[in-house]
């Protein structure tokens, strides 16, 4: 049994080398087409200070929604995947998954938050100091 070693604080902001050296992250945001806080979700995903983050946004509302328009207008480098059939969130939520790949850590989430700047930063930072499989945000009014 090999000893336990401490963790060290692992700091990603200010890094010459961040981007290149940061985890892979993809927020995979889960929207019907309906929530007046899309914009402000993908500004806040746009916003944040880590810098290794992509943004696929999965819609599964129905046809003719002017979802790709909205995402667009305010997140251009945003990927935007179309489910084919209608479904539920969850299912929806799997099927964006999946189309990820070589992302070391996926943020799944709805399109009606707005995460602090920082969040995918803190999120990270604690998944590998804890050597976790999933880390939540914690909620704060």
């Amino acid at each position: 049994m090999t000893p336990e070693r401490a963790l060290t604080p692992i700091t990603l902001v200010g890094r010459m080398d961040a981007a290149r050296t940061a985890p892979a992250v993809v927020a995979v945001v889960v929207t019907d087409g309906l929530s007046s806080h899309l914009e402000d979700h993908l500004v806040a995903l746009g916003s944040q200070d880590y810098p290794n983050l992509r943004v696929l946004v999965v819609d599964y509302s129905a046809s003719g929604s002017d979802t790709a328009e909205r995402v667009h207008r305010v997140l251009r480098g945003a990927a935007l995947h179309r489910v084919k059939r209608p479904t539920t969130y969850a299912a929806a939520a799997n099927e964006g998954a999946a189309l990820v790949t070589g992302a070391a850590f996926l943020l799944i989430c709805r399109d009606h938050s707005a995460p602090s700047a920082d969040a995918v930063r803190v999120m990270v930072e604690e998944a590998l100091q804890a050597n976790a499989g999933a880390v939540s945000p914690k909620l704060v009014s």
